[in-house]
């Protein structure tokens, strides 16, 4: 049990990196679309996103449900 702890502890230690890292070039696209005068909801893109990560997940409602809550602090963050 102890291994499998430790395991989830690295693993999530990865995703807050992993999202931070998303974040921060998040942010760098925001200064573009404000540059540039680009709406910050590119909703084609966000369903191109869903459908793909969906198709690699055995849960897919699950990823749908996490990459919303992303891509929106993701909207957030730019606006």
């Amino acid at each position: 049990m102890k291994f499998y702890r430790f395991c989830i502890n690295i693993i999530d230690d990865l995703l807050v990196f992993l999202l931070n890292c998303r974040f921060s070039i998040v942010l760098k696209i925001g200064q573009y679309k404000k540059k540039h005068n680009i709406a910050v909801l590119d909703s084609s893109r966000e369903t191109s996103l869903l459908n793909r990560l969906s198709k690699k997940e055995k849960y897919p409602n699950m990823i749908k449900s996490i990459w919303l809550s992303i891509l929106d602090f993701s909207k957030n963050l730019q606006k």
